[in-house]
């Protein structure tokens, strides 16, 4: 797992810091055991919802795609539950596209 990005809103005296949102990538199947995986990775992005259309989720990701392709990955990939439309579509504006699907995948026994 790489180090985190955390996008800071300014702080002053009178305030507390706030953190706007985070974004990470680390390995997406175990490379040792798969190899074919290691240009492979999955990201988690969160943006505080207050700050959805302000670009902070944009300026994370950018800069996350960025620091990926220079550590050598060449792909990336969201993975998006289904009723999260938001996330979608955003994903979709920066490129991304679904490829599959995991029905009843999160469903408890």
């Amino acid at each position: 797992m790489r180090t985190p990005l955390r996008a800071i809103r300014s702080s002053s005296p009178s305030t507390r810091e706030k953190s706007l949102g985070w974004a990470t990538y680390g390995d997406f199947r175990d490379t040792q055991r798969w190899p074919g995986y290691r240009y492979t990775v999955e990201h988690s992005i969160h943006v505080s919802e207050a700050h959805w259309p302000h670009g902070v989720g944009r300026a994370l990701l950018d800069e996350l795609m960025t620091r990926a392709a220079a550590a050598g990955k060449r792909v990336m990939i969201a993975a998006i539950d289904t009723t999260n439309g938001r996330s979608i579509a955003f994903h979709h504006q920066l490129g991304f596209e679904e490829v599959g699907r995991l029905p009843r995948h999160s469903i408890s026994f």
